[in-house]
């Protein structure tokens, strides 16, 4: 964990507050499992990046991608924007993601727990919306929660409710997976081996055919 801390400030300016929250981001998020999971390269959005600090991990790791980090949140943005350095490959902008429109168009879209802070009866439009914006050949990376077992879901929604607020709507595995199905997605979806704090999490990759 302290490697990545590491290598985020190598790559972006901590301020104190920004700082504590990489370093907490780090404990709760299975970092090192996910870099290892995905390949990215050619245009990549990322969906709500607060400040990015996943996205430089990202970015760092991956040259050949060229990452576009959005957020709705102006002051994290700036703060991204004005902290980030030694990285040509990355830039975040203020704006709504899910609001963009299928006349954008990405390699690669990244969704880090961000789906289940949706309204639970818009989240199946909005993995449609964002597959229509995805190139032939290309894929959506989406790292979730399960809603099982229970007490990591209970213990999932405590953090998430002090952390972020509602709403917050987690949805199993396999209605991510008939979804991507439903669109003639190959997929692919993982789980970390080797985390031992208590949040359920996957990874899945629908890949669109060329």
């Amino acid at each position: 964990m302290l490697e990545l801390f590491f290598k985020i400030n190598a790559h972006y300016r901590l301020s104190f507050k920004v700082g504590c929250y990489a370093l907490l981001r780090l404990i709760v998020f299975p970092t090192r499992w996910m870099l290892g999971s995905i390949a990215l390269k050619g245009r990549v959005l990322c969906l709500g990046c607060g400040y990015g600090v996943l996205e430089t991990l990202i970015a760092e790791e991956y040259p050949e991608a060229r990452l576009l980090g959005m957020d709705t949140d102006e002051k994290r943005i700036k703060v991204a924007n004005e902290s980030i350095h030694g990285l040509s490959n990355i830039s975040f902008q203020v704006g709504d993601a899910l609001k963009l429109g299928t006349n954008e168009s990405f390699d690669a879209i990244v969704a880090l727990d961000i789906i289940h802070h949706l309204p639970r009866e818009s989240q199946e439009s909005v993995l449609r919306g964002l597959w229509a914006m995805i190139q032939p050949g290309g894929e959506l990376v989406l790292k979730d929660l399960k809603t099982e077992p229970k007490w990591k879901t209970d213990w999932a929604y405590f953090h998430d409710l002090i952390v972020a607020g509602r709403p917050i709507n987690y949805r199993s595995v396999e209605f991510y997976e008939n979804i991507f199905k439903s669109l003639g997605a190959e997929i692919s979806i993982s789980y970390p081996t080797d985390f031992y704090l208590p949040y359920n999490h996957f990874l899945l990759i629908a890949r669109k055919s060329n």
